[in-house]
């Protein structure tokens, strides 16, 4: 991120928004040293409090804290597309694990687990109220942080349920292929093309119990612009929280478009 930002200035010139996101990258770090030379750049342009100052001897000291506030606003914890955030990195590198990696992690607001995609393992039948939790949950990756989804794991029971209970209740293509392709439609239909870019779903092959199981890896970038599911003709707004997928109403729906910069 701060070679990016190096070029930038070194391309276009000394601009104050790239400044602040390269100190509030450079404080973030604890190269105090640093920041505290690019503050003092910043202030001999008069465009920021010639009073603040940063304490390297302090993890985060008030004149710091001061500055992201009135300052630099929300650029430190910003989630603009054109700029490197640590959850976005933190996604990266969830996704890069293997599964038994990924397992030892509990479920939060960049990761989710599901055991199927529409097979109700209690009632013994396709419901269709499981693919929209799995629909919930990728809507409310692209309008948060992004994140991870992995179908064919129960995190309560530690079980990898696989996902040939889901390839059963498909047409033609009882495999991989066949479930791919519902799961591309079911968000097509609900969500919308326009979010395929952001979603990519992959294969994982486990061996479990001497048996070859497979599973699906969904990896959600966080979009640009603010996504819904369609249920029952009502388009619902859904954003993580709290290692949940919450539906927002209108008031707070337009507030979290607005702070996660969303179109």
């Amino acid at each position: 991120a701060l070679q990016f930002i190096e070029k930038s200035l070194e391309k276009n010139g000394y601009d104050e928004f790239t400044m602040k996101i390269k100190v509030g990258i450079l404080i973030k770090m604890n190269n105090f040293e640093q920041a505290q030379e690019d503050l003092t750049l910043m202030q001999q342009n008069n465009s920021i409090n010639s009073n603040l100052k940063i304490d390297s001897n302090s993890e985060y000291s008030s004149y710091v804290k001061s500055m992201i506030k009135e300052e630099m606003g929300k650029i430190v914890n910003t989630t603009n597309p054109h700029i490197i955030d640590d959850r976005s990195l933190e996604i990266t590198n969830l996704h890069n694990l293997s599964l038994v990696q990924i397992f030892e992690n509990t479920e939060s607001d960049i990761l989710e687990y599901k055991s199927t995609l529409r097979y109700d393992l209690k009632l013994k039948q396709v419901n269709k109220e499981l693919e929209i939790e799995v629909l919930k949950t990728i809507c409310a990756f692209l309008n948060t942080h992004g994140g991870i989804l992995i179908i064919g794991y129960n995190e309560d029971d530690d079980i990898v349920t696989g996902l040939k209970n889901d390839f059963d209740t498909l047409g033609k293509r009882k495999d991989w292929d066949g479930f791919q392709q519902k799961l591309e439609d079911l968000i097509k239909n609900s969500i919308g093309t326009t979010y395929s870019g952001y979603i990519r779903i992959s294969r994982e092959i486990l061996h479990d119990d001497e048996q070859e199981k497979e599973l699906a890896k969904i990896k959600v970038t966080k979009s640009s612009r603010s996504a819904y599911v369609k249920i029952n003709n009502s388009n619902i707004f859904y954003a993580r929280r709290n290692g949940q997928s919450d539906s927002l109403d209108a008031k707070e729906s337009f507030e979290w478009i607005q702070d996660h910069n969303l179109n």
